[in-house]
């Protein structure tokens, strides 16, 4: 029996990368959150007639609660990041914290937890074009309006 994966953020380019070679690999049944009106939903066609796709906003907490699906794994690499974040704080709080949130929660109401595969973005890192060699060591550089 496949395993089954929850993918956030695959309309991204880390994550649409991510989709890419999970299909790839033919050994995972996916399922995509995608929100319903998002543009790149078109650019991933080919890709998502590969997946199940749930249309839900991570953000909204009872929209994630209707997934009744029971998950292997769950990769969450869904992120509002850079410009966009700096042009609407909010809404980058409600998908990035409020939508981590969400998941976390209905991880946690899960009898077989699932185990979660969390990532960020080198935008946490600032501009790495000096030296793009990150380590665990470098300091955290926030870019304009970000507040750590």
């Amino acid at each position: 029996m496949k395993k089954k994966i929850l993918l956030t953020g695959a309309t991204g380019t880390v994550g649409k990368e991510v989709l890419r070679q999970l299909i790839k690999s033919e050994c995972y049944k996916i399922f995509v959150v995608v929100r319903k009106n998002t543009l790149k939903q078109k650019e991933l066609k080919n890709l998502l007639n590969k997946a199940y796709v749930i249309n839900c906003d991570l953000s909204k907490s009872d929209e994630f609660s209707r997934i009744n699906e029971a998950f292997d794994v769950v990769i969450h690499l869904a992120a509002i990041i850079p410009p966009l974040a700096d042009k609407l704080p909010e809404f980058a709080e409600s998908v990035n914290v409020g939508g981590t949130t969400n998941i976390i929660n209905a991880i946690e109401k899960q009898k077989n937890k699932p185990k979660l595969v969390f990532t960020s973005s080198v935008s946490v890192y600032g501009d790495r074009l000096q030296n793009p060699f990150i380590k665990l060591s470098d300091p955290l550089i926030p870019s304009k309006g970000d507040h750590y």
